[in-house]
């Protein structure tokens, strides 16, 4: 079986509530995708590597396509807040989680092509931050 299974993602959601602060600052701020960000905090906990270059490329894939699909939405969800009945804006953050998920198949996608490894190191949270040159420990929450 797969390291990148649906199952890996359930991981990841089950522990976005306690790492959802941090998340959501880091993608406000620093441009950074919270699905790619809690995969790979995942992936350091089961001691999986990915090689460096791979978290530039999924960025790059990612963030092209969220650009296209999702951040429109999120944009469009964020303005209609104060515009829409609480149902009509539960509504629209259900379809926002949809196009995360979908944003989870294809970042899924785009590793059926990755070769995991065992790594004790954990770097690959590490090595995601640095590419917006963030050091893990500004941001004590990300400690494992």
């Amino acid at each position: 079986m797969s390291v990148f299974n649906p199952a890996l993602w359930e991981e990841c959601e089950s522990i976005y509530p306690t790492l959802e602060q941090v998340c959501l600052q880091l993608q406000d701020q620093y441009g950074l995708i919270a699905n790619l960000l809690l995969l790979a905090f995942v992936l350091d906990q089961k001691q999986i590597g990915l090689p460096h270059d791979t978290w530039q490329e999924l960025h790059k894939q990612v963030d092209g396509w969220q650009s296209r699909v999702l951040t429109p939405f999120r944009r469009l969800r964020k303005l209609s807040k104060s515009n829409v009945a609480a149902t009509e804006y539960q509504q629209m953050l259900d379809v926002e989680l949809m196009l995360e998920r979908k944003g989870q198949q294809f970042v899924s996608h785009q590793l059926e092509a990755i070769s995991p490894e065992i790594s004790e190191d954990n770097c690959n949270l590490s090595d995601y931050l640095s590419l917006f040159n963030i050091d893990q420990q500004q941001f004590p929450q990300l400690q494992a």
